[in-house]
């Protein structure tokens, strides 16, 4: 009996050994649910993206239907501007980032917070302070201040940004599109009136007006973005600081002016446009008044949402440039860091931006060498700046022998100065009055009749 009970015990032993537990494994492959949910986000994030960015492009083609509203995407475009400054920044010294991370670094600065997102046209920046959170506002305006303003707080603000902006690019540019519009008049003048004595006044004048304006535009775009980038007006005036970052990306410079020459093209040609359509189009020739306004308006709603984007797309590149000038020049000691605004200087600070140790010095040869190659390069590239200039400027006049547009043609260059492309003829704008006049008598006539009758 006892030999019996001994020998199943043999068997368990003869057993193979327990595999180990595998607990261990089930940690990596993530839960199928998570996943979804994560892609379920990422999507929702692009479609609000997608959203929000076709709401831009819709208040910015409108506004750019008015002189007084295109203030305001100036003033919008200063606030993107700053933001592609400071997010170049983080981009070049983090390298390749996530949106996650970029909120991080921008949400760690209550002085920052507002560059998470790109500017709203209307309502409150979050994360933008408010001005009667300071001491000086107290009582019944501290309390419901922020809840009033909160519907335009932003559109103030683009506004405010937008007039100091605009006062600066003209104070530079608009002496040259005067001496245009002289210039102008002068040659036509002469044509008509054959004043041979004074022909040579409308050819000069135009030629100055032309040397003004290039060597304006090789310091406004980049002190433009300066004065975007520290959110001063006073930045724009900073010649030397200024003109150091024009030397150190002297080439991209002339990228940007190829930019700004390219871009112009396809607006210039929309601009002559509505002449040639007038004349080879025999449904548009044979239109009404009223018809045909309603047609300019629709076409220079498209050419609005063209230069809205062309627009906005140069100040992007023309932020990175800026960029890349000036943590180029800190690093290499040409800008010291307190030179900097104090947003850039607390950025500069964050990403621990510091000058670079000093080299050993060269022997003589070759610093002679990379002397004369850097002034080599210097005359050549301001040569080529002058001729790609040249190419955006003749573009004004040879569109306005084709199609003149009296007077803002001259003072206005929608990719420099106000972004406003609606040129409707006046006869038409005064046909519209003469028409709504002669809709609303007939109305009151029919309002007197029916009373009358009761």
């Amino acid at each position: 009996m006892n030999e019996t009970l001994v020998e199943p015990l043999k068997i368990d032993n003869q057993l193979p050994p327990v595999a180990p537990p595998q607990e261990a494994a089930a940690p990596v492959s993530p839960p199928p649910q998570t996943v979804e949910k994560k892609d379920e986000r990422s999507y929702i994030s692009i479609a609000l993206w997608c959203l929000k960015w076709i709401w831009i492009a819709l208040i910015g083609t409108l506004f750019c239907q008015m002189a007084i509203f295109a203030l305001f995407v100036v003033g919008w475009a200063q606030r993107y501007m700053q933001r592609c400054v400071i997010r170049r920044w983080f981009h070049i010294k983090k390298g390749k980032f996530s949106p996650r991370e970029w909120e991080a670094f921008v949400v760690q600065d209550a002085g920052l917070a507002y560059l998470n997102k790109a500017p709203n046209w209307f309502w409150r920046q979050k994360g933008t302070a408010w001005p009667q959170s300071e001491p000086g506002f107290k009582g019944f305006i501290k309390l419901l201040g922020p809840r009033v303003g909160f519907p335009l707080h932003s559109f103030g603000k683009n506004f405010k940004l937008g007039f100091q902006a605009i006062v600066n690019i003209w104070i530079f540019t608009l002496p040259a599109c005067i001496l245009w519009l002289y210039a102008w008049h002068a040659g036509w003048n002469n044509s008509f009136h054959k004043v041979y004595e004074q022909a040579f006044v409308g050819p000069v004048t135009g030629i100055l007006g032309i040397l003004l304006f290039i060597a304006a535009m090789f310091y406004v775009p980049m002190a433009h973005t300066r004065q975007a980038a520290t959110g001063q007006w006073r930045s724009f005036f900073e010649f030397g600081l200024v003109w150091r970052i024009i030397r150190e990306r002297w080439l991209s410079a002339i990228g940007l002016a190829i930019l700004f020459s390219l871009f112009s093209l396809p607006l210039s040609i929309m601009k002559m446009a509505p002449v040639f359509m007038m004349q080879g189009d025999s449904n548009l020739a044979t239109m009404s008044d009223m018809e045909l306004l309603g047609f300019l308006r629709g076409y220079y709603l498209f050419v609005g949402l063209l230069g809205f984007i062309a627009y906005v797309l140069l100040r992007v590149v023309t932020a990175r440039i800026y960029a890349k000038g000036v943590l180029r020049c800190v690093e290499k000691g040409t800008i010291k860091i307190e030179q900097l605004s104090s947003v850039e200087r607390r950025v500069m600070s964050c990403l621990d931006v510091k000058p670079e140790p000093a080299k050993e010095p060269r022997h003589v040869v070759v610093r002679a060498g990379a002397w004369t190659g850097r002034r080599v390069m210097g005359v050549t590239g301001f040569a080529v700046l002058v001729v790609i200039w040249f190419s955006f400027v003749a573009q004004i006049f040879v569109s306005e022998f084709f199609n003149y547009h009296p007077f803002r043609a001259w003072m206005n260059q929608p990719l420099v100065q106000l972004p406003w492309y609606q040129a409707i003829p006046k006869h038409l704008l005064d046909a519209e009055k003469a028409h709504n006049a002669a809709l609303a008598e007939t109305a009151m006539v029919e309002e007197d009749s029916d009373d009358g009758v009761e």
